[in-house]
């Protein structure tokens, strides 16, 4: 995810630039354009489920196998959160847009109130408010299955100095964890304040190990291709990238790539409503309820088995694939 500062700057603009919602669009589109600014753009995208007598307006984006505009209902967690906020009496308004865009206009609330899915982060509790959590998966290191790397990997790993001698794979702007991006400098570069900036360069000691790209995907390739020695990912999220894109390319790269275990973090993920949204309270309580609701009657389980998920406790998911 983006930085904390970075977003409200760019949130406080397009807060003045942003217009009311329309009505849906027949097909699901994506909007993959960068920059935030554009006067309407979720009115252009919009696609709306339901007959409620209230509207939601969020924004979202490609997270396969979690969601996705190519995904079956767009995938699970699109699934289920229209499904809970319909059980209290919504009609849900998502669109589908980059990374950026989905979530600078969520965090200003103006022309929607509020994006999915999103890890929780205290940084970002000033201008949000965060729902109860819903499931997502492990994330951690991938590596080439042939390279010893020399070090074991643990849930909660906070020191990172044993990495130094490899080239990390993440995207750029995305959340991994908080000892990991403080250890890479993964937001140095949006800290505007000077002796901040230096406090961080100081706890940045990989910072010169940190190898970005655009998407998840890409980083499977490079390591793929010894281009970098780790990945920080989701498997979940690799699994699905591996088999159903990148062996059309690389026929042997399921055998080639190994998830190191254990993870370093199990994340659930949230619904994030925008604090300058109207009723922010209200939205974010009834998602709450109508999640409850699904959870409670079977519901959800329902969604993530149907999309190729696998629980044994009810609460942690495994992609198996349909």
């Amino acid at each position: 995810m983006l930085s904390f500062s970075r977003f409200i700057c760019i949130a406080l603009l397009i807060g003045f630039l942003l217009s009311a919602c329309g009505d849906s669009a027949d097909e699901p589109p994506q909007d993959q354009s960068e920059g935030v600014n554009s006067s309407g753009v979720f009115d252009q995208f919009k696609q709306c489920y339901g007959d409620g007598d209230k509207t939601i307006n969020l924004t979202t984006l490609n997270w396969q196998p979690y969601i996705g505009v190519d995904m079956r209902n767009y995938g699970p967690i699109h699934e289920l959160v229209v499904a809970a906020y319909n059980r209290q009496g919504y009609r849900v308004c998502t669109a589908f847009f980059t990374w950026e865009r989905t979530n600078t206009m969520g965090i200003a609330g103006q022309q929607v109130d509020g994006y999915f899915p999103e890890y929780y982060s205290k940084d970002y509790e000033e201008v949000l408010v965060f729902s109860k959590g819903y499931p997502a998966g492990p994330a951690g290191f991938y590596k080439r299955a042939d390279k010893d790397l020399g070090f074991q990997t643990r849930l909660g790993m906070e020191d990172f100095h044993a990495l130094q001698p490899y080239r990390i794979g993440v995207v750029r702007g995305y959340v991994n964890t908080a000892p990991l991006d403080a250890a890479i400098g993964q937001f140095m570069d949006d800290i505007e304040d000077p002796e901040a900036k230096a406090r961080a360069g100081e706890q940045a000691y990989l910072n010169e190990n940190r190898d970005p790209a655009d998407s998840d995907e890409q980083n499977l390739e490079k390591l793929y291709n010894d281009r970098v020695q780790l990945v920080f990912i989701d498997p979940n999220v690799a699994k699905y990238h591996i088999n159903n894109s990148l062996k059309q390319r690389y026929p042997d790269i399921e055998s080639e790539l190994e998830f190191m275990t254990p993870p370093l973090i199990i994340h659930k993920v949230y619904t994030c409503i925008s604090r300058s949204a109207p009723d922010y309270e209200r939205k974010i309580a009834d998602f709450n309820a109508g999640l409850d609701a699904i959870n409670r009657d079977g519901t959800l389980r329902k969604i993530m088995e149907s999309h190729g998920f696998q629980t044994t406790d009810g609460v942690n998911y495994q992609y198996v694939g349909i």
